[in-house]
């Protein structure tokens, strides 16, 4: 039941995003697909190899492999599509996760973990990755790094979890150029163990041996991008800032935070060391994790210093966050307080929390603030410019616009995509209509559309039915605020307030929102002596909305001044 809270939950608050701030129109390196992978499929030229192409440092296997299914079932390259798929695959990572933390801790506190670990996959701190269609390969560089570690680390060596494990950590390495993160801290793992133990166990030797050949495969297959040296570290105190800035975060401004969003696992650590322990088995899991996000952190610290406070790479940075959230139960299982502390030891856990939670919410906020709704708004302008070009075929359109009105890097390749019939042909309906190429919206698509629309009923749903079991769970024999109750009872309100707040701001809708971003985009255009953009932009908010009174007031102010 608490897997079904989770799941509505975060998919919904994905819904949402995905609702307000997504353009259907593929994104900057997005395009690559359509030159490297629909061309050659819909050619008949397709071959495996084409899959492992490189991009940029990666080799993105999995998420080609994803993305042409989607093209080949649904019969369009629809962006809307695919950020709902993505949403569901990301979320039921969550629900994985869930379970993992819940079996390793004896079955107890599966609504706790619930509460807790939601904000991660709800809030929409790693925007970039839930906005756009291309970001999978973030989600399945988690995918299969978990399951690796837990095969690998946890199964009995050469069994069938064991070769789940080794399968999972192959795969890694073909979702991105860190993919091979995972079989690194496997490596610790087992040192780790033998460091405990005072000596290192047949099987364990072969399973590390197996993660140093998937570590050494992973740098073998990287491609190294010149003109990405100027997104590394300058020095070595530029890493040591950057890396500490990732270790803190959500608080990367304040790098010292990283005593606080740490204390859960240090205190693990020290607690494992000193054979206070019932149960090894969920400490080693929180560590093996651990370490896999502290890799995770520190390859970002050198190899993107100058990107890293880009949105994309915050799914990655949220791991540790999310692992010292998950070491609070393991302590909860095993260690016994002394009577002061106890008492204590509740509110301890709340308070930590709550900052760890606020720190998410700041950070979304400022992503809100500094990139989705720009983003949203130059996407508005995209579409427009690819609308405008398929109708005229007119390239001084897309050569002449603004850098950010632009969806692809390159000009001269966008339009030589955008001259091919077939490509066109695949893209969402609006597009292909301005081409006047007729083609029915898909199954698929209007499918993801109806989810989308309804994101704020899935998102409620989810509130609701958390706050009931949050209820129910308050009533059971031995729950009373000296215990579990707190926790409770501040779940059963920040549910209830959410619900009611969601419900309230159900009005919100695509169409009003969009209408506003056109507007403002008129607004920067006519400031810039820019005033065909400026127009269009306010004939397509009349579009959306034909009684706009306001709309056809600027408008008509623009073409007095322009004919002036």
């Amino acid at each position: 039941m608490w897997l079904v809270a989770f799941f509505l939950v975060a998919l919904g608050a994905k819904l949402w995003t995905i609702q307000l701030w997504t353009t259907n129109l593929p994104f900057w390196d997005q395009w690559d697909e359509a030159r490297l992978l629909f061309k050659p499929w819909l050619e008949g030229t397709l071959s495996w190899r084409d899959f492992f192409i490189p991009h940029n440092e990666h080799r993105i296997v999995f998420t080609r492999l994803l993305d042409l299914w989607e093209v080949k079932l649904n019969g369009q390259w629809d962006i809307y599509l695919q950020t709902v798929v993505n949403a569901v695959i990301h979320t039921v990572f969550g629900c994985g996760l869930v379970t993992v933390f819940w079996h390793f801790t004896d079955r107890k506190h599966a609504g706790l973990i619930s509460c807790l670990l939601v904000p991660f996959f709800a809030l929409p701190f790693a925007a970039e990755n839930t906005i756009h269609g291309f970001q999978s390969q973030f989600y399945f560089t988690n995918i299969f790094s978990v399951i690796a570690l837990l095969g690998l680390g946890f199964g009995k060596p050469c069994g069938t979890y064991w070769f789940a494990g080794l399968v999972a950590a192959l795969c890694a390495v073909f979702t991105m150029a860190s993919g091979f993160l995972a079989a690194a801290a496997l490596v610790g793992l087992v040192i780790l163990r033998a460091v405990k133990r005072r000596g290192i166990l047949r099987e364990e030797m072969v399973t590390a041996l197996c993660a140093l050949a998937v570590v050494a495969l992973g740098l073998a297959v990287k491609v190294n991008v010149a003109q990405h040296a100027q997104l590394q570290s300058a020095s070595l105190g530029d890493f040591l800032a950057k890396l500490f800035a990732n270790l803190a975060w959500p608080f990367g401004q304040n790098a010292w935070l990283l005593i606080v969003t740490c204390a859960p696992v240090v205190f693990l650590a020290v607690k494992f060391f000193r054979g206070d322990l019932k149960d090894t088995r969920a400490a080693e899991l929180i560590f093996a994790l651990a370490g896999w996000s502290f890799l995770s952190a520190l390859v970002l610290a050198y190899g993107r210093a100058r990107i890293a406070e880009s949105s994309r790479y915050f799914d990655a940075l949220s791991m540790l966050p999310l692992v010292n959230a998950a070491a609070l139960f393991v302590l909860a299982k095993e260690i016994d307080f002394a009577p002061r502390w106890k008492k204590l030891g509740l509110p301890l856990a709340l308070l930590w929390s709550g900052l760890l939670i606020f720190g998410l919410v700041q950070n979304s906020r400022a992503v809100g603030e500094n990139y989705l709704e720009g983003t949203r708004g130059w996407g508005l302008a995209q579409a427009e410019n690819v609308r405008a070009f398929l109708t005229t075929g007119e390239a001084a359109i897309l050569k002449n616009a603004p850098r950010e009105a632009m969806p692809y890097w390159n000009n001269d390749w966008l339009i030589e995509i955008l001259l091919q019939p077939q490509l066109v042909a695949i893209l969402p309906t609006e597009f292909a209509a301005a081409a006047k190429i007729n083609v029915p919206a898909a199954r698929g698509s209007r499918a993801a559309l109806f989810l989308v629309d309804h994101a704020v009923t899935v998102l409620c749903a989810g509130l609701f039915w958390c706050a009931l079991l949050a209820a129910w769970t308050l009533r059971r024999p031995g729950i009373s605020l000296r215990t579990d109750g707190l926790a409770w009872l501040v779940v059963l309100i920040i549910a209830l307030t959410l619900g009611i707040g969601a419900f309230c701001c159900r009005g919100l809708d695509r169409t009003s929102y969009t209408v506003s971003l056109h507007k403002k985009l008129a607004l920067v255009f006519a400031n810039a002596g820019r005033t065909p953009e400026a127009l269009g932009q306010l004939q397509a908010a009349l579009r959306l909305q034909p009684g706009d009174a306001e709309a056809q007031k600027e408008i008509e102010i623009l073409q007095a001044h322009s004919a002036h």
